[in-house]
């Protein structure tokens, strides 16, 4: 490719992930449910909706993952360009519970292809321009996030009922991003083929290889017994997934927290867009600050990891408890910023353990587990044929596991410094 064919690729790319995340509909999706315009009850909404979508996207993500490399990611995208439509349509214009219902089957099918959305970046531009092509499609998704999440707060600070706008503006940037979807340059090579071991395995594969169904399904198993062979990045994989499943629980059901604290009769969800706005913006600046930090996350790695799980589940639990919206507003905010921190850390670390293939590949799998877990844990937790959990209570479970899940990190951190020396990891606490 040359410069000018690259530039052009990834401004596609980008305008792509600007008007996929530019859905202002979002933060407004309880509020708009349980107005008069749809009607549905606080048990529908949280009990009968919502958890359809941990399901639908731990299935489709698991699709994804297998077919992606074999139909070279464009179509992915178009489906998932397509479903984002689908499901401004089924939210705008339908009625039934069961259409809501399938509006979170396809939501999770769209959800899913993010996956593939960052993978992408690196089967159409060359190795030398991977640094900025990934930094200017990240930027671009946070951008169009944050003007979602401002236009929304300034229709409803208008008109607190405008709930129709806001999906119309959502369908229209949706639709835009699928035409983009379609004009995307086909992927001339295989993500997963990029990078191999030169194992015996390997040398018996032959330069073909890849040329035959039968070979690439023997490679995707073999690329992902290879990742996880190592031990670190089994433990910032372990991390990943756990961590992500806690926080998709919370973003999956924090409107509705945010409902009971303050109903819409008493201007309940008035600001949830300065929230989300907020959010976005300060885990943008954090997670672009992480780059710049010169901790040896190394060797404080599992001991942060486990103080910000503390954390996480303090805030959480305050979430919980309060009956004052601003101060779950406040925590909600710290509680996301602290997750793309981390997160990002994660994704250096494993990164730079692993091939660009490779790390494409960690990364859809652990984020399948995520959901696997999740989708469990709203199975029991949430789903009206079992506990039917409210969603206080909801929230101080979440809270409980992300104390657990901080006690495996802090067991974990104090064992391999006391191994390593206290005195000595100290002194190797920064990087050059």
């Amino acid at each position: 490719m040359t410069e000018k064919t690259i530039t052009t690729t990834v401004a596609l790319l980008c305008l792509y992930g600007f008007f996929k995340d530019m859905r202002p509909a979002v933060p407004f999706l309880t509020p708009f449910l349980r107005s008069d315009l749809k009607n549905y009850t606080a048990e529908k909404v949280n009990n009968e909706i919502y958890p359809i979508l941990s399901y639908s996207w731990m299935a489709s993500l698991f699709l994804v993952l297998l077919i992606a490399d074999f139909v070279r990611y464009k179509p992915v995208l178009v489906v998932g360009g397509a479903s984002y439509v689908a499901t401004s349509v089924l939210w705008l214009w339908g009625e039934r519970l069961e259409v809501m219902q399938i509006a979170q089957v396809v939501y999770g099918l769209a959800t899913a292809t993010e996956t593939v959305y960052f993978s992408y970046i690196y089967v159409i531009v060359e190795d030398d321009y991977y640094q900025k092509a990934t930094g200017y499609v990240r930027c671009t998704t946070l951008l169009g996030q944050f003007l979602a999440s401002t236009i929304s707060q300034i229709v409803i600070s208008f008109d607190k009922t405008d709930y129709l706008l806001l999906h119309y503006i959502t369908l229209g940037s949706v639709s835009v991003s699928f035409l983009l979807s379609v004009f995307l340059p086909p992927s001339k090579k295989s993500l997963m083929s990029q990078k191999t071991t030169m194992s015996q395995t390997d040398l018996c594969r032959g330069h073909n290889e890849y040329k035959h169904s039968i070979s690439r399904f023997n490679n995707f198993f073999q690329d992902l017994k290879t990742c996880y062979n190592n031990r670190k990045i089994i433990v910032w994989s372990l991390w990943w997934a756990l961590a992500t499943c806690g926080n998709n629980l919370e973003v999956t059901n924090v409107q509705n927290l945010w409902y009971v604290i303050e109903p819409a009769s008493a201007n309940g969800g008035l600001n949830n867009g300065i929230a989300e706005a907020i959010t976005t913006l300060l885990g943008a600046l954090v997670s672009f600050s992480v780059g710049y930090m010169k901790l040896n996350w190394s060797v404080f790695g599992e001991l942060t990891l486990g103080v910000m799980s503390v954390a996480e589940a303090i805030l959480l639990i305050t979430m919980a408890t309060t009956k004052n919206i601003w101060v779950c507003y406040g925590c909600g905010v710290l509680f996301k910023i602290s997750y793309y921190m981390l997160i990002t850390v994660a994704s250096f670390q494993v990164a730079r353990l692993l091939s660009v293939g490779r790390y494409a590949l960690v990364f859809g799998c652990n984020n399948l587990l995520a959901l696997t877990l999740q989708a469990a844990i709203v199975a029991v937790v949430v789903d009206k044929d079992t506990l039917n959990t409210g969603i206080r209570a909801q929230f101080l479970i979440y809270g409980g596991y992300f104390y657990m899940l901080a006690a495996v990190f802090l067991i974990k951190a104090v064992y391999t410094l006391t191994v390593e020396g206290w005195s000595d990891s100290w002194a190797k606490r920064w990087t050059d």
